[in-house]
């Protein structure tokens, strides 16, 4: 990848761009970046990784989530899904990786 996975962004869609182009390298995992303006909350990155449900909330450097986004991750978590608030690349892998070792299978 030539993005460095620990690099935070000033805008919201850049680190998107980087995300999108990581998971679609990734052969274990269907991402849907979501954007269903009528519901808030919902993660902008929805994802099944070797089996498990993982919603990523992306973040700006000086973002912060908001509480029906605060509230979807715990939802997911609760669910016994992976979920967070990810600023950099490196924050989703994480969820990634956590979602495998789950499912047992080998992490990146």
């Amino acid at each position: 990848m030539s993005v460095p996975i620990n690099k935070r962004y000033d805008k919201e869609d850049g680190l998107k761009r980087a995300v999108m182009k990581w998971l679609s390298a990734q052969p274990d995992i269907y991402y849907w970046k979501a954007s269903d303006r009528y519901t808030k909350g919902v993660s902008d990155i929805i994802a099944c990784v070797s089996g498990w449900f993982v919603a990523a909330e992306l973040k700006a450097d000086d973002g912060k989530p908001t509480p029906h986004q605060d509230l979807f991750i715990l939802s997911v978590t609760r669910a016994n899904g992976v979920g967070g608030v990810c600023y950099c690349l490196q924050d989703v892998i994480t969820l990634v990786n956590e979602a495998r070792r789950r499912s047992g299978a080998n992490a990146c």
